[in-house]
């Protein structure tokens, strides 16, 4: 089951109106040793061999997307490196000191997106 609350918000375009949304609640998660046992079971491959195939893969989407490109993850999306930069008056003023920082963003594969769409949820108080 998904887990919610229900949480305020001020819509400041209408005025000030408050109303109220439903909110995501982080239940844990999984990271490090439990993520590469699990993959583990799952491939089947040995865990020494799943935990280097996941450190490559890393390295392999920075060297990627340090070079401008997108990496496409088969069944789970795309990660697409994006600037954030200062603004100027003109084109000619900008310089490469004006980027503030390299960031990613993920938008999520078609069928990962579905099946997310069949969530259950229970809501928390």
């Amino acid at each position: 089951m998904f887990p919610y609350k229900v949480s305020p918000r001020v819509a400041t375009i209408t005025g000030g109106t408050r109303k109220y949304y439903a909110t995501a609640l982080k239940q844990g998660g999984i990271e490090g040793d439990a993520l590469v046992a699990l993959l583990s079971q799952r491939t089947r491959l040995a865990e020494a061999d799943t935990l280097k195939l996941l450190l490559y893969l890393s390295e392999l989407v920075a060297e990627r997307m340090l070079e401008g490109s997108t990496v496409t993850l088969p069944n789970l999306g795309i990660l697409r490196p994006t600037l954030s930069s200062r603004g100027v008056a003109r084109p000619s003023d900008f310089r490469t000191k004006d980027i503030t920082r390299v960031n990613v963003n993920f938008l999520p594969n078609r069928k990962l997106k579905a099946r997310l769409q069949l969530a259950h949820f229970r809501r928390v108080d």
